[in-house]
């Protein structure tokens, strides 16, 4: 009987510690469920999938979010007094996108945050974060990543150990240097980087004039699956000549690059660009090189306000040219005779005004060329038959 009873006492304290650890873990999913979220799973809390805190007045998460561990999608925003996430989010094994934005008071990721091994989309956007952990680089599955942290001076040293990156979008107004690891990212296929973060009520902001890169590495050639490239608001002076390894590159945008004033020789090695687009940079002359662009069909120069016309003299050489933009370039005076030598043309676009500039077209360019009617600083053209169809302002 006494062994019974020994079977009894154990049996109890069995059941107790369970109905202890059930109450408790209720007690807390309870706490979870008063921040009030936006959306939740369906069923029971450990069968959730996605859990979304929109708005929330806490200031922080309780350590039960972790015991949500079939959650997958996890989103934070618009927490205006949220200033600490949990120790322990890195329990959530199975997350596969986080987004955490909106939250001014938020100036710290916890260190687990590494050990989200099924990580794929991170987005941070909007908070008061100075640092990322070193654990950073530990989320080897990650394929997307968007930082818009005006705060933050620079990227984890092993940042290039996020060898699944894909898609890097940064928005980083007070960020001081690359990390030489960036260069390991060879399976990256977009980059778009800007130097201004967007605007979020009581988030310090950044104009740009703090950071200090004014070039990049030579090393970023080594990014050779990269696709599609967007440069903007940077104080960059130079494109290192590396950006030819670039061979897969579809698409290259060059925006607010106002200390830009050469592109380097070897962006006539960009064989596959379709699509490019240079905007308010401070460029003078485009390299002989220009002319091996042979794949692209769609250019644009928008307020470059030291381009002279003459030299898009070689133009006339690219094999694919299709389209041609020209808006708001001041020293703009004239198409060179040499663009009616293409093949591929169908179009060219004048767009904006000109102050008091005659802008000459040659007669032998024979290309439908639009002139809107709102370029009325424009005195004169003198041109070939499509002149009759360009609506200017004869007064």
């Amino acid at each position: 009987m006494g062994g019974q009873a020994s079977k009894d006492a154990k049996a109890k304290q069995e059941a107790d510690k369970a109905a202890a650890e059930a109450k408790e873990k209720a007690a807390s999913l309870h706490l979870l469920i008063a921040l009030g979220p936006e959306e939740v799973g369906s069923g029971s809390p450990d069968e959730w999938h996605s859990f979304s805190l929109h708005a929330s007045t806490a200031r922080a998460i309780p350590d039960s979010l972790a015991r949500l561990t079939s959650l997958t999608i996890l989103i934070i925003e618009g927490c205006d007094n949220l200033s600490a996430l949990p120790e322990n989010i890195g329990e959530l094994k199975k997350l596969t996108r986080l987004l955490i934005k909106s939250c001014p008071m938020l100036h710290v990721l916890p260190t687990s945050l590494g050990a989200l091994d099924r990580l794929a989309s991170l987005q941070i956007g909007q908070c008061s974060i100075e640092a990322l952990p070193e654990s950073f680089g530990d989320l080897g599955s990650l394929t997307h990543l968007n930082l818009d942290l005006a705060a933050l001076k620079k990227l984890p040293a092993n940042f290039g150990k996020l060898v699944a990156l894909a898609h890097l979008d940064l928005a980083l107004s007070s960020l001081q240097e690359l990390p030489e690891s960036m260069c390991h990212l060879t399976a990256l296929q977009e980059l778009n980087w800007r130097q201004y973060s967007s605007f979020c009520r009581g988030v310090k902001q950044g104009d740009g004039s703090s950071s200090k890169i004014t070039q990049l590495p030579e090393s970023i050639g080594n990014l050779t699956s990269l696709k599609k490239v967007s440069l903007s608001y940077l104080r960059l002076k130079v494109l290192p000549e590396s950006i030819g390894r670039w061979t897969t590159l579809e698409t290259l945008i060059l925006h607010s690059l106002k200390d830009l004033s050469a592109l380097p020789g070897s962006i006539g090695d960009l064989l596959r660009l379709t699509r490019l687009k240079i905007a308010f940079c401070r460029i003078e002359t485009l390299p002989v090189s220009f002319a091996g662009l042979s794949a692209v069909t769609d250019l644009e120069f928008s307020y470059c306000e030291q381009l002279c016309g003459s030299s898009l003299h070689v133009l006339g050489r690219m094999k694919s040219l299709l389209r041609l933009n020209i808006e708001c370039c001041d020293n703009f005076e004239n198409l060179p005779e040499s663009i009616g030598d293409s093949t591929t043309l169908q179009s060219i676009t004048l767009r904006g005004a000109y102050d008091d500039k005659v802008v000459s077209i040659s007669p032998n360019i024979d290309l439908p060329i639009e002139l809107p009617r709102e370029s009325a600083h424009v005195k004169s053209v003198s041109g070939g038959a499509s002149s009759q169809h360009w609506g200017l302002d004869e007064s």
